[in-house]
């Protein structure tokens, strides 16, 4: 099975910033990078990618990666 430490995000509002998205998901462990794509119709998504698999498992299974975060 591969290392899976990415998340995706949906829903991103057009003034989330890449550090909203690290405070965001901090509390589920040391992440190694975010990143934030934008798109014309505000259909914004991001990737939060952590040092720990089972960090970023425990991630998805919370309640706030499946919520929007719009701003």
């Amino acid at each position: 099975m591969r290392d899976r430490r990415v998340v995706y995000v949906g829903g991103i509002g057009n003034k989330y910033t890449k550090a909203d998205l690290r405070k965001r998901f901090g509390g589920f462990g040391d992440i190694e990078r975010v990143s934030i794509h934008t798109r014309e119709s505000g259909e914004n998504y991001g990737f939060v990618t952590f040092f720990s698999k089972a960090d970023a498992y425990a991630a998805i299974e919370s309640k706030h990666a499946s919520i929007s975060v719009d701003v």
